[in-house]
């Protein structure tokens, strides 16, 4: 029988809340209400309650084992378990795709450095979604009719992926799992992100509800395909057949966009983009490099490689010029000394988006794209040209 869920009946419950990102989103869905959320960090709490202030938030381990006890059911349930100890970013060999199947409870963990225990226990994060949704099916005699969880793609590749995903099942949800690039979400009510963040969805719909949503209508993005110059629906293409998750990119990804009409023979399409420029706050130009402090290891005032990077993206972006044309016109992208470019005016500028910790990699990017994958270090910084003027750059906001 087919349950009507009417748009004031979504009540949501969120674990792993962080400083409440997620729930912004989903309360910028008509219809939805956060009641509860969920974590163990002092400062997520302070940042979630000033961002909602009328949501219970409850501070606290999920992994206890009384948690549960505390999460009242919901109609939706959204989980974003922490992904730090999945990402390959801080260099790591991975390993978790080999881990013991009883790695969390056997004794013979005395091969494992403390640090890698720690990390197989953050990945155990993921077991208490399964945990809260038998848990509403057994307290409160009904299933939770839909749930979200968001992860890096390379959970994708995590050892118990397989049983975790059978035990969803068994409790009777309709599973999928999507590839995400934040740049490209077109939501309805909401802007698109800034930010090129390439994500895992897994998504469930309890089959008590007795349908599936029509997930490419949200998540395909709209894009113009130069090839009949028209305005379609992507479809997204996998490079490598079978592939189920990983990330975009037409040179280094996984999978990109084409047109979906057959006269275009798969030309290739790129979403709309919001740049980095929308969110950086011009007016502030920061400590100029030559005014920091030099330091034995910071002999120019900023390590070693953050000065190379710096000088490259000055090579490529100053010293080769790039230009990136502003206001109402229809040629809305950046381009370089290499491509024709259309009639200049004084008043076209550029800034850069430099990533200032050392991980290989990271190379200086033009303010007229996306940010890449933000993380809670402080690791990126703006370069200005010496004779920057503030009321300048916001005309990168007009772009899009």
């Amino acid at each position: 029988m087919l349950n009507r869920l009417f748009p004031d009946d979504i009540d949501v419950v969120e674990m792993f809340a962080g400083g409440g990102g997620s729930g912004t989103g989903i309360a910028a869905v008509p219809g939805t209400k956060i009641k509860f959320a969920a974590n163990h960090a002092k400062p997520a709490k302070w940042t979630y309650v000033e961002n909602h202030p009328d949501v219970n938030f409850w501070l606290g381990d999920v992994q206890a084992a009384d948690a549960i006890e505390k999460f009242p059911y919901a109609s939706f349930f959204w989980a974003s378990p922490a992904c730090p100890a999945f990402s390959t970013a801080s260099g790591e060999t991975r390993y978790f795709d080999k881990e013991n199947q009883m790695a969390l409870w056997a004794d013979d963990l005395d091969n494992l450095t403390e640090h890698q225990k720690t990390r197989i226990r953050s990945r155990a994060l993921m077991e208490e979604v399964v945990t809260y949704l038998r848990h509403c099916q057994e307290k409160h005699g009904k299933p939770v009719l839909g749930f979200g969880v968001e992860n890096v793609v390379q959970a994708r590749l995590w050892a118990h992926w397989d049983r975790w995903i059978r035990e969803l099942r068994k409790l009777g949800y309709i599973i999928q799992i999507h590839a995400v690039n934040a740049a490209h979400v077109q939501g309805r009510t909401t802007l698109p992100s800034p930010q090129s963040r390439d994500r895992m969805l897994i998504s469930g719909i309890h089959e008590s509800v007795g349908r599936t949503p029509n997930y490419r209508k949200w998540f395909d993005p709209y894009a113009f395909c130069p090839r009949h110059g028209g305005w379609v629906q992507a479809v997204r293409a996998w490079k490598k057949r079978g592939a189920d998750m990983g990330v975009y990119g037409i040179k280094n990804g996984q999978y990109v966009w084409v047109c979906p009409e057959v006269a275009c023979q798969g030309q290739l399409i790129e979403p709309p983009v919001l740049p980095a420029a929308y969110t950086i706050d011009w007016s502030d130009l920061g400590t100029p490099i030559g005014s920091r402090k030099k330091t034995k290891k910071k002999p120019e005032g900023l390590a070693p490689k953050t000065i190379a990077r710096i000088r490259a993206g000055v090579e490529e972006h100053w010293i080769k010029p790039f230009i990136t044309p502003a206001g109402g016109t229809w040629n809305d992208g950046p381009r370089g000394v290499d491509e024709p470019i259309p009639a200049l005016t004084t008043r076209e500028a550029n800034a850069l988006v430099v990533p200032c910790e050392g991980r290989d990699g990271k190379v200086a990017r033009p303010a007229s794209l996306p940010k890449r994958t933000s993380t809670t270090r402080n690791e990126d910084g703006i370069a200005f040209p010496p004779d920057a003027q503030p009321g300048v750059f916001p005309a990168f906001l007009s772009l899009m």
